[in-house]
Formats: structure tokens, C-alpha cells, sequence
């Protein structure tokens, strides 16, 4: 390129111009780009224009484009080199280098995965391969190819800057301003910074600086709500205005690819609930309380039951042998949410031990409606029942908790401008018949909440206001009924924050809260379902929480905020700290409502039973139990069975239910927790014993009598069932082998309850990372894992069947490719790394992986960086294995071959890479050693619609190939080789006739689809500039130089082709973002200064020749 200085020769620069005026930038990069693909190239700034600086467009030089030069043999020059040292020629005094080049600044590091999974696969010896496969990838290592310079590199100079910029903030002088910028004020003043000639001063700006110059500048500036002058806007203390305006951020986004997460577990939005106070009155019995979060649009329980108990020494030793393993008095979890937050409601439940009275007579002694009963009696009473019924559990009370109301409640506070030290509304309390009460805390407290609650009758107010609004009002239906102008003004701003909608659904943000509840809603023997749970939320929902329903007396405070907020509510209540990991219990979600990448090992079974009717059934059968167990084929009971409230270390062989006194259709709200293990086969089932509780008075031996039994196959052909079901129930105990036959089918002999009606219900969910459960995608991983059998019964899949099985691949549901895309793609790679079979099933799979990075790209990934890359896709390529992933060798299929390089000796060629991989510190056990010459070979020979998606979405194949290739050389040590014999020859003349392709691509694309043909491009130069690390640079730059000929060549043959050059500009751009872009450029040695002080001579890059100073 070249600048024709027509008018150069007119420019006279201004004389009145002060020192730090003509030190400026003339122009900035952005705008000689804009201008060079417009043709022209201005030559300085001139005149200050009203909105600050304009150009002089009459002062524009020509652009002239000029042929691409050959480069020259840059390798040669690099590796004659004696020294890596880059001295600073611009201080004299200086003689330490300031830069350290070194050759191979590439290496392949391994991030061990030890605390990601405790399981291990490798105990169970009739594990099937595909849950083998599923397991060793889990546990494998990540592996990550590290720059060691890339920090100095282009793409990630802006980050830099910011950093830079906040530290000049910190010690700049405060620019103050008065009246929305009107006047700049600010006391002349002189700022010195060292070294010779620079002093700067900086006398009045109101004399060169005017109101519009400022308003312009924030007309221009685009403000990001995450920048740091919005932080500052927001809090109305404006320091630093003009250094903190962006400048150019779009143009700086384009040079820098997004950066994808380490696979890890998925950071959902979590509420954070901690226990703070329970108490009851009187307290004579040891009771048992848990929560969980249900959603009430949708019916359904969100995420699993976490529990804590309210009990001291006295009373667990009235439970005696049935005392529980785990002691939880203060109780502090974290539940995972990703639905709509308005559908969420906390719903806490408490039981006790089973008693011969009525659910509803049970929680009688704590009304306080009686006179007060002897407390001696009440605890005598409820001993015996503990050491003969200690094992059984009944409900007493329920209450609920509007999570959304809390969340706009706490909003609101934290959002809204009053002063709360002067408006007395703002600490105003408002009681719900539900037991909650939205009050905004004072000043003293800031942005914490309280939520206060009282009796079914009583209100309480902090304020005399609210007294005439009533029980059952809740804010919004105060803030509605305000009349006078007056109190209007007060609650202007409270309210338009109360009712808005919308406020941002940030839960992991919520202020804390604190909620003291008062009351509980006493249950009734006929109405303990979850549908009774939905009717009493969606009651409180439609009448702003007034509830018909009696009450009993129980107090619980509770403090509830985001978990990011959480740290703030370690100190107050109990003494546990967040710290300890073992205090704080995760409850897990159990509905995806998002789905999620499976990272780690995960095989979890939940069990709710719903229902059971024995109506029709002869005998004594009113206290309804079932016991829960999981069987194997030998009928042996399995400990899987997770404790209420204990870890994965404590396990049990059964759960039991509650029990609900003197009903013969009672309904379930329990939860099992199993853990199921990863070696199931056809006979593992769950065995439902239902058992009659006698609570008379006897022998607590003889209290469980057994009445009927049921069960479910759980591992039916190779498949996990999950679903509701409705079983029958026999009233003989099953024969042997009874597990392998669906209770749904009438085995003979055996006498049925009701004629073999399906007189039980219940649900069955699987939280699972090695259970498929989809049925396209069990099919083509159990196809994949079946090539590495060795096992005569099960030999491997035709290939028929497997092309059939990729072919239907795009079929399986999408949340369940999500969660295991990375192992697909894993599997897809090693299919075209090791074809098993002909070329027809390796274009398949190449058809199905160009298939699905579409897919990801455009539908199933939300996450997209501006070069449109799926950040889920990219993590697998960035942390994944590649050339080192480990899998078995194929059975007797086809063997492996690794194919030798044309130009090479074969023998020579297999002796030496045997001896570099035996040295190699890599698994030899590797399969994928050849990904990157497989990969690209098949590439090439792809037609139709595979050869469309692999151009569009060329950045994915692309740095799988450089990766592959990093971690080969590393695998096989050439890595401390010389680069011009890494790579075999026909790899180098793949990949230059990859870079042809490409360039046509773009060139027929630009004009039809200029986006598409800019990330295409850019794509490639990302490509071309990471191989300056690991190949022969001066073949690097030969496919630089063929790329920008074939541009060259079509921009001479189109009329306006300022949409071609610039995609040129952008791929140069990317180019030059190399690290190493000036070291490179500096061909000759530099010698170190021979004397203390003396910097080096400058050098040309080309000759060698030193200047003369």
C-alpha cells in the first residue's frame, strides 16, 4: 500500500497549538482503516469543529494497492539465530532486554479432574462399555495447549488497558461537576509527570473546553451497563468522567475470541435458607422438619428435600435405638433454581413420631387454645411412643413462603431512592394470614429486609399508618389504597418499585431477608397431598395471603437471600460459617428446567410414592407404611438408600414412609434418595412392602405386620425406566425371579389385592450422566462402545446399524444432546480418527459433526461470541483431549493403521515414532494420534451439505485440527525437533489446499453474505496465526501470501470491492495479533551492549547492517 502525497506539501502545522495537542494520536487505527477501504487516507487533523475535532476532507491521499510480496525463507533466519534477547533502543540507559523470545513457547498442560469424581468404575467387573466409556471420560483429564506469551499478543491488549486505566483512576486528580455538566469547575492546577520535557500545564478548561465538546462525548460514548462510569452514574458520585468513557470497544470485540469456561459444575441461580431460630412451645417431643421448593404452575416438586431437626440430648434419648445419624438444629442450604421465579413457593414441613390420635389431633398441645396442659404428662406420653414407634414418622404442620413476593420485597429496598433515615414508611410492616409479612428494615440495617409474622388475627406495625389496612393486605395493595397527596409523595417511589414488573430476575442477587414465622397450618389425615400443597399456594397467591385454614403455634426465623449475598448472613444467628463445606447443604434441582453439559459422574434414583388405596382390602389395614428397597438379581437388598439428611457416606438398605393414623387410602409426600450403581443389569428392581403399624400397646418388634408387596424393573434391555407408574399390589410375598417380570403382568399363584387393580402410584425421576435415557442417543453411544467388545455374546454393530444410528443422531431430544454433547463429539472424532469400517461411515460421521455444530450454533447454545462461535463447543475443544484422548483399540474389526508419509521411508518412519511415543511422557494407550491428517483428509473429499456446514462453521474443525496437532507433537516428543520436518508432507499440502478452498469461499460469498464470508475468513486467519507457534513459519506465511493473492486477484476484477478489502483488513488484523509479530519481524541477532549502559545498535531486519547514529 502506498500514500500518494498530492497535497502534502500544503499542511503547515498550527503554531498556537499547545505541547500536549501536537503529541496526540492524529489518527486513530479505526479510522484509517474506514478510510483506506474507502479509498482515501487522511493526512493529519486540522481544525476543532464544534462537536471537537473534524477532518479536512479536502487533505485526503490516494490509496494505491500494491501486489502481495513473497515472503522470504523466515525459518532459515530464525533458527540461525543467536540469541532471543529484544533490547529497548529507545533508552539509553537501559541494557536489560525487555523481552525473552522463546523458539517453543507451546505446551500441552494437563488439569487433573481428582475432585471432580469419587467414583470408582474400575471395582465393578460386569460394568457394560458404554458406562465404562461414560465413566473414564468423566474421570479423564482436561487437557489445555498454553501460550506461554499470548498475554502480549493484540487480542487481549484492551483488557490490559482497562487495567491500566483503573489504576490511573486511583490516583487522578477528581474532575468535579456542577449542573449537569454545564460549567467544568476546576482550580487551575499543574500536573508533573517525570522525565525530560514532560511537563504539561493546565490552566483554566473552561478556556478550551465548552458544553457541547462534553455533551457530544456522551452522545458518542456508548455506556455499558457493566462499565464502570454506570457503576458510578448509578451511585451519583461521578469522579472520573472523561476517563472512564469507551472508546472503540466494538472495533477492540472483534480481535479477541470469547474465551469458554472450564467444564465444571453449571453456576444456576441458588437461594440461599438458613435456619436461624425453632422453637416451639410447650417442647416435649423431639420434631422433624424439611424443605423444599415446589412449583405451583407446573405441579411439581423443583428440587429435593433438604432436612434439619429440632431436638436436645433429652429428647433424642427418648428415641432410643431410633435415634437419626445426623443432628441438623441449625440448618443453612442452597437450592438450585432456573424456572420462573414467580411460580416458586419454599414449602416447609414438620413431622413427628408416629401416635395413636389423628394427624390433626396431633398438633393440639401447640395451639394454645386450650388451658395448658401438664408438661410432664405430655413428655411421659410421647416417650413411650418414641421407644416403640421412634421409627416411624406422621405429619404434623406445613407452612409456605412466596418466594417471588420476597424477591420484589427486597428489590424494592435495595432499589429505591427514599431516605430511610427520614421516611417513616419505608420501615412499615404489613402481616399476612400466611405468617408473612414484607417489612423494609431501617438505615442502621441498609439493604436488608425483614419479613415479620404473626398470629392468624394479630397485625403489627412498626408505624401507625398501616393499622386500617387490615390482616391480609399485602404492599401492593397498600401502596394502591394511599389517597392523600401527601402520603402519596411518601409512597411514590416504594410503590413504583413494589408493583413493577420489571424487575430484573436476579435471585442470586437477592438482598437477605429475614423471616420469622409464628404459626404453622395444621394438616388433616385426608388432605397431606401435594395437590393439598398446590391448593393452599395458589390460595395464597389469589387472595394476597389470606388463608381459611387453623393454625398452630411454632416459631422459626429464617434468613433467605441470593447466594451471592449469602457471606452477609455468616454471622448472624448460629455460629456455623460458610466456610466449612460440610454445614451447608446443596439441594440439587430435580426438573431440568435448563439443561445442562454432564461434567462429572452422576447416577442418582428418586423415589416418590403418591398413593395407595386399600379400601377394597379385607382386614386390618388403616396405618399404612411402605419400605422402600432396590434388589438385585439375587434378591438381595442394596445399600444405596440415602438418610434424610445425612451425606453419601451413611447409607441404608431401605427408606421408610410416613404414616398417616387410621387411613386406608393415605397419600405420600416422601422423597427417596438412591444411589444406584453403575453395573445394573436386567434384574435390578424396587421392591414396595406395604406394612400395617399397629400402635396399640406391645412389643415394638411386632408393630410392622406385612400386608402386600409390589415392584418395578428398574433396567429393562439395556434402558433406565423413569415415569409415573401405577402398579397392583399382591398380598403374598413374589417367588424367586420375580424381579426380572413387570408386576403389571399377573404371575400365577400369587392372590392380588382388588383383582390386580393398579392400586398404587408413584413416581420415578433419574438425575443421570451416564443414563441416556433418549432412546437415538443410547443407540449411537451403545453402537460406538460396542466396537471395543471383545465378548463373543455381544459382538460389535454392523455398520449398517451404525450409519443407521448416526443417521438418526439429530433425532434425540435436544436437552439431551446439551448434556452429552462433549462425549459425542469425543466419539464422533474417534470414529474419524480410527475408521472401524469403510469410507462410507466416515462420511457420515463427518456429515453428522458438521450437523450438529450447526445445530449448537445457531439453536442450542445461548452462549455465542461475536465470531459465532458456540462457547460450548469451544470449551470441548479448548479443555478436551484430542490426539490423547484414551479408548480401546477396535476388537477384530479393522485394525489401526498409521499411515506414513509419502516421501518417507515406512519402517524408518513407523521405528521412529515408536521410539518417540515410548519416550513421551503421554499414554501410549492413545487412539487419536492421527486426528489432524484423518480429519483433514476427510474434509477435503466432503460434498453437499457436509462440505457447506464445514465451510460456514470452518472455525470448530479448524481448532480441532491445531489442537490435535499441538498435542501430537507433544505426544510423540517433536515438539524440540526442527519445524520443517514435524508434519509429513502430504498434511502441508492438505492443508494449503484447505487455505484455497477457503479463500474461494469467501470471495464467491462476500457479496451475498458479507457476515458469513467475515467470519469465515477470520476464521482462518485465527488458524494461520496459532500455527506461527507449532509449524515451519516460512510455510506459514506462503498460505498468507496465497490467501491475499487470491484476494488481490478478484479485487482487480470487481468495480467496488470495499466489502472484500475489508474482510482482508480483518483477516491481516487477526494475523498481526501474534504475539510474537515483532520478534519475528527482526530476522538478524542483536547483540547484547558490550558496555554497562550502552544499548544495542538498531539493525534492519533484511540487511543486517548496523545504522550509524
Amino acid at each position: 500500500m502506498v500514500l500518494d502525497r498530492k497535497n502534502s506539501s500544503e499542511m503547515k502545522s498550527a503554531d498556537n497549538k499547545r505541547a500536549f495537542v501536537k503529541k496526540r494520536s492524529k489518527v486513530t487505527a479505526s479510522e484509517v482503516r474506514k478510510h483506506v477501504i474507502s479509498g482515501l487516507l487522511p493526512i493529519n487533523r486540522l481544525a476543532d469543529g464544534e462537536n471537537g475535532f473534524d477532518l479536512d476532507i479536502s487533505m485526503m491521499g490516494k490509496v494505491v494497492f500494491t501486489e502481495p510480496v513473497p515472503p522470504i525463507d523466515v525459518e532459515t533466519s530464525l533458527e540461525q539465530r543467536k540469541t532471543c534477547l529484544l533490547y529497548s533502543i529507545s533508552s539509553p540507559k537501559s541494557s536489560k532486554p525487555i523481552f525473552e523470545y522463546v523458539s517453543d513457547d507451546v505446551e500441552v498442560k494437563i488439569i487433573r479432574q481428582d475432585g471432580l469424581s469419587d467414583h470408582n468404575y474400575t471395582t465393578y467387573p460386569n460394568i457394560e462399555n458404554i458406562i465404562r466409556d461414560l465413566c473414564g471420560f468423566y474421570c479423564d483429564d482436561f487437557s489445555l495447549v498454553h501460550r506461554k506469551h499470548v498475554h502480549l499478543s493484540t487480542e487481549d491488549i484492551k483488557d490490559r488497558w482497562n487495567l491500566e486505566k483503573l489504576t490511573a483512576l486511583r490516583v487522578l486528580r477528581p474532575q468535579i461537576f456542577h449542573s449537569g455538566l454545564r460549567v467544568m469547575d476546576r482550580e487551575p492546577s499543574t500536573i508533573s509527570l517525570e522525565g525530560p520535557g514532560l511537563h504539561y500545564d493546565l490552566t483554566d478548561p473552561s478556556k478550551f473546553a465548552s458544553e457541547q465538546f462534553y455533551v457530544s462525548m456522551l452522545k458518542k460514548s456508548a455506556i455499558d451497563k457493566n462499565t464502570l462510569l454506570y457503576s458510578m452514574l448509578s451511585k451519583n458520585r461521578v469522579k472520573h468522567f472523561m476517563n472512564c468513557i469507551n472508546t472503540e470497544e466494538k472495533e477492540w470485540r472483534w480481535e479477541k475470541r470469547g474465551i469458554p469456561r472450564l467444564p465444571e459444575q453449571e453456576e444456576t441461580p441458588k437461594l440461599f435458607v438458613k435456619v436461624e431460630k425453632a422453637s416451639v412451645d410447650p417442647f416435649f417431643e423431639p420434631l422433624f422438619l424439611s424443605m423444599a421448593i415446589y412449583d405451583i404452575r407446573n405441579k411439581q416438586k423443583v428440587t429435593e428435600s433438604v432436612y434439619f431437626n429440632i431436638a436436645d440430648d433429652d429428647k433424642l434419648d427418648m428415641l432410643g435405638k431410633y435415634q437419626p445419624n445426623f443432628i441438623n438444629s441449625n440448618l443453612q442450604s442452597l437450592f438450585n433454581i432456573t424456572g420462573v421465579l414467580s411460580d416458586m413457593f419454599l414449602v416447609i414441613k414438620i413431622e413427628k413420631v408416629l401416635q395413636q390420635t389423628d394427624v390433626f389431633d396431633g398438633s393440639e398441645p401447640y395451639t394454645g387454645t386450650k388451658e395448658e396442659k401438664n408438661v410432664e404428662k405430655l413428655k411421659a406420653s410421647a416417650e413411650e411412643y418414641c421407644q416403640r414407634l421412634g421409627a416411624y414418622r406422621t405429619p404434623l404442620g406445613v407452612q409456605i413462603i412466596d418466594i417471588q413476593r420476597i424477591f420484589n420485597a427486597n428489590v424494592s429496598a435495595s432499589m429505591c431512592g427514599t431516605d430511610r433515615r427520614t421516611d417513616p414508611m419505608v420501615t412499615s410492616s404489613c402481616t399476612m394470614t400466611s405468617g408473612v409479612v414484607i417489612t423494609t428494615a431501617g438505615h442502621a440495617h441498609e439493604d436488608r429486609c425483614s419479613i415479620t409474622s404473626a398470629d392468624r388475627t394479630s397485625i403489627t406495625s412498626m408505624g401507625s399508618t398501616l393499622r386500617r389496612f387490615g390482616s391480609g393486605t399485602s404492599a401492593a395493595t397498600v401502596f394502591s389504597r394511599v389517597r392523600t397527596p401527601l402520603t402519596k409523595r411518601k409512597f411514590a417511589t416504594t410503590s413504583s418499585m413494589s408493583v413493577s414488573k420489571d424487575i430484573p430476575d436476579c435471585l442470586d442477587n437477592m438482598p437477605p431477608s429475614n423471616l420469622k414465622l409464628s404459626t404453622f397450618f395444621r394438616l388433616e389425615g385426608d388432605k397431606t397431598s401435594e395437590e393439598d400443597i398446590y391448593r393452599i399456594c395458589n390460595e395464597a397467591r389469589k387472595n394476597h395471603g389470606k388463608i381459611n385454614k387453623k393454625t398452630f403455634n411454632f416459631e422459626l426465623e429464617l434468613t433467605v437471600a441470593g447466594s451471592n449475598k449469602s457471606k452477609e448472613c455468616q454471622s448472624h444467628g448460629s455460629n456455623l460459617t460458610l466456610n466449612s463445606a460440610n454445614l451447608i447443604h446443596e439441594a440439587m434441582e430435580i426438573p431440568m428446567y435448563k439443561s445442562f453439559l454432564n461434567k462429572s459422574y452422576k447416577n442418582l434414583l428418586f423415589v416418590y410414592p403418591k398413593h395407595i388405596n386399600l379400601s377394597n382390602r379385607t382386614g386390618n389395614a388403616r396405618n399404612i407404611m411402605l419400605k422402600i428397597e432396590l434388589m438385585d438379581a439375587s434378591e438381595t437388598p442394596q445399600e444405596v438408600v440415602f438418610e434424610n439428611g445425612s451425606s453419601k457416606s451413611r447409607l441404608l438398605k431401605c427408606a421408610k414412609t410416613t404414616v398417616i393414623y387410621h387411613n386406608r387410602t393415605p397419600h405420600f409426600t416422601d422423597e427417596i434418595k438412591i444411589a444406584l450403581p453403575c453395573d445394573l443389569n436386567d434384574g435390578y428392581h424396587l421392591l414396595f412392602t406395604v406394612y400395617h403399624i399397629s400402635c396399640k400397646d406391645g412389643d415394638s418388634e411386632s408393630a410392622e405386620n406385612a400386608i402386600g408387596y409390589t415392584w418395578l424393573p428398574l433396567y429393562c434391555n439395556g434402558k433406565l425406566r423413569s415415569n409415573d407408574f401405577q402398579l397392583p399390589v399382591c398380598g403374598e410375598k413374589p417367588p424367586a425371579s420375580y424381579g426380572y417380570l413387570d408386576s403389571r403382568n399377573a404371575l400365577p399363584n400369587l392372590k392380588w389385592i382388588d383383582n390386580h387393580k393398579p392400586i398404587f402410584a408413584c413416581s420415578i425421576k433419574v438425575i443421570s450422566s451416564v443414563h441416556a435415557q433418549d432412546d437415538y442417543l443410547e443407540k449411537f453411544m451403545t453402537g460406538v462402545a460396542s466396537l471395543s467388545s471383545n465378548n463373543p455374546k455381544k459382538p460389535p454393530v454392523a455398520e449398517s446399524a451404525l450409519i443407521f444410528a448416526i443417521d438418526n443422531l439429530l433425532k434425540a431430544r435436544p436437552d439431551k444432546l446439551v448434556a452429552f454433547i462433549h462425549f459425542i463429539l469425543s466419539r464422533l472424532l474417534f470414529l474419524i480418527a480410527n475408521p472401524p469400517y469403510s469410507d462410507e461411515l466416515t462420511v457420515k460421521v463427518f456429515e453428522c459433526l458438521g450437523n450438529l455444530v450447526k445445530l449448537f450454533s445457531r439453536m442450542l447454545d445461548s452462549d455465542i461470541d461475536a465470531h459465532n462461535r458456540s462457547m460450548l463447543l469451544a470449551s470441548f475443544v479448548k479443555y478436551r483431549k484430542q490426539a490423547t484422548q484414551e479408548s480401546k483399540s477396535h476388537s477384530n474389526i479393522r485394525p489401526v493403521e498409521f499411515k506414513a508419509s509419502p516421501t518417507e521411508n515406512t519402517l524408518l518412519a513407523s521405528m521412529i515414532e515408536h521410539v518417540e511415543r515410548s519416550q513421551s511422557s503421554t499414554n501410549v494407550g492413545a487412539t487419536n494420534v492421527r486426528l489432524h491428517e484423518n480429519l483433514l483428509e476427510v474434509w477435503l473429499r466432503a460434498r453437499s451439505t457436509a462440505r457447506e456446514n464445514s465451510i460456514v462453521h470452518c472455525w470448530f474443525l479448524l481448532e480441532v485440527i491445531l489442537k490435535s496437532c499441538t498435542e501430537y507433537l507433544t505426544m510423540t516428543g517433536r515438539m524440540f525437533s526442527s519445524r520443517k520436518i514435524r508434519f509429513g508432507d502430504q498434511f502441508l499440502k492438505n492443508v494449503e489446499t484447505l487455505v484455497e478452498i477457503i479463500a474461494q469461499e469467501v470471495i464467491n460469498r462476500h457479496a451475498n453474505d458479507f457476515d458469513e464470508a467475515r467470519v469465515i475468513s477470520t476464521s482462518l486467519g485465527y488458524f494461520l496465526r496459532d500455527c506461527f507457534s507449532i509449524m515451519d513459519r516460512t510455510f506459514v506465511m506462503k498460505l498468507i501470501h496465497k490467501y491475499l493473492t487470491a484476494f488481490s486477484e478478484s479485487m482487480k476484477k470487481l468495480s467496488h470491492c470495499n466489502e472484500l478489502l475489508s474482510i482482508k483488513i480483518d483477516f491481516i488484523r487477526v494475523v498481526c495479533s501474534y504475539e510474537h509479530y515483532l520478534i519475528v519481524n527482526i530476522l538478524n541477532d542483536i547483540e547484547q551492549p558490550t558496555e554497562e549502559g550502552a544499548a544495542p545498535p538498531p539493525m534492519s531486519s533484511l540487511t543486517g547492517r548496523k545504522y550509524k547514529r
